[in-house]
This record gives structure tokens, C-alpha cells and sequence, in this order.
């Protein structure tokens, strides 16, 4: 007897099984995961409320943030022990935010781009 029958069945039955949903009973499509948030394409188009979000989510630091112009920010965020609030001026430009922070006679200057962050420690 020639395997080319037993072959093609195996064939059949793997592809009828791949139309099914695994896991759900009756073969009911499984439930949609919700849509990532893309990048804003205009960093400039965020409120002062969504930057400080969008900062304290990338930094891992929070920062509260005043109008200090147009896309221009001042305000404070607390020292990498937690002891002092340090002065930040945030800059926010089209595809990028810049944030300098200054204190106790060093600085460090994080940028926030689609493609993630930098951070430069300044002297």
C-alpha cells in the first residue's frame, strides 16, 4: 500500500485543525487584543499633563511641569534618592522632548524620541 493516501489525509486534518480557534469551545474566535498606542507624530500637539505622563513613563521619574513659552516647560522632579526636588526645563520639539536637569553642580540632559531615550550626564 503506497503512504501518498496516509500522507495526504495527515495533510487534510492538520490544515482543518489550524482553521479552529485552539482553547475556545465550538470553535468561537478568540477575543481581539486591544490596539497599542502609537507615538504621537507631534510631540508639540501634547498638553503639560500628558507630557509629565510621558516623561515619568520613559525616565521612570516623575516631573511637574509649568508653561514657560511656546513648547517650553519649567518645573521640578525629585532627586535619584528622593531628597530634593531638582529644576528641569523641558524643550518639546516635533519628533523629540528634551529634558535638562540641573542640580548640586551636574546636570543630565534626556531626549525622548519614537525610537525610545537618551541620556547624556553632563558636568
Amino acid at each position: 500500500m503506497s503512504r501518498a493516501p496516509f500522507v495526504g489525509l495527515a495533510i487534510a486534518l492538520a490544515l482543518s485543525s489550524c482553521r479552529r480557534a485552539s482553547g475556545t469551545a465550538g470553535g468561537a474566535a478568540p477575543a481581539a487584543t486591544p490596539p497599542v498606542a502609537a507615538a504621537p507624530s507631534d510631540y508639540r500637539t501634547l498638553t503639560a499633563k500628558e507630557l509629565e505622563i510621558l516623561i515619568g513613563d520613559q525616565t521612570k521619574m516623575p516631573v511637574t511641569l509649568k508653561a514657560a513659552g511656546t513648547n517650553k516647560y519649567t518645573g521640578t522632579r525629585p532627586s535619584p534618592d528622593g531628597t530634593l526636588q531638582l529644576p528641569v526645563t523641558v524643550t518639546v520639539e516635533k519628533e523629540r522632548i528634551v529634558v535638562e536637569t540641573k542640580g548640586g553642580g551636574l546636570s543630565s540632559r534626556e531626549i525622548i524620541t519614537p525610537g525610545g531615550l537618551q541620556v547624556e550626564n553632563l558636568r
